[in-house]
């Protein structure tokens, strides 16, 4: 099984994030300080953003290295090595991880062209990877009850 982390929806997730933090913080003459953070899937700010998605991505692996493999690919993806792996858990680790990537790359954007806005982000990827870490993946999924 594999976990495959589209760079282009997670440039989109983590535009429209970036769009609505920036069109938040807006204020009477503060346009040109606010663009970095509108265009941060723009123009040459992608290669920064590509390098904070790899950098994100290879925490996640690193969190999951018991269950997973990172595969060399253009996308981030995950090859799922526990066989035991409910379809429940699976998608519980995508889920957390791709969250985790997009908070880990605002977090890393936003203190530069948004310093006010990057803790909420950081902390949020703090609590995220520490569920991937903390939540045995086995854990998830249907259980059977048995008397016996």
């Amino acid at each position: 099984m594999k976990i495959l982390f589209p760079r282009k929806s997670l440039h989109l997730a983590i535009a429209e994030i970036a769009y609505i933090a920036a069109d938040v913080a807006s204020e009477e003459g503060a346009d040109h300080r606010l663009h970095q953070t509108f265009d941060i899937c723009e123009g040459e700010n992608i290669h920064r953003v590509n390098n904070l998605i790899d950098l994100a991505f290879s925490e996640v692996a690193g969190s999951l290295a018991a269950v997973a493999q990172p595969i060399a690919a253009i996308d981030p993806t995950l090859h799922i090595t526990d066989k035991r792996l409910h379809s429940a858990a699976i998608l519980r680790i995508q889920e957390t991880a791709r969250e985790y990537i997009i908070c880990r790359v605002l977090h890393g954007w936003l203190s530069v062209t948004l310093p006010a806005a990057a803790p909420t982000w950081r902390q949020r990827a703090d609590l995220l990877l520490s569920d991937l870490n903390s939540s045995p993946p086995l854990s998830v999924g249907i259980r059977r009850i048995s008397p016996f």
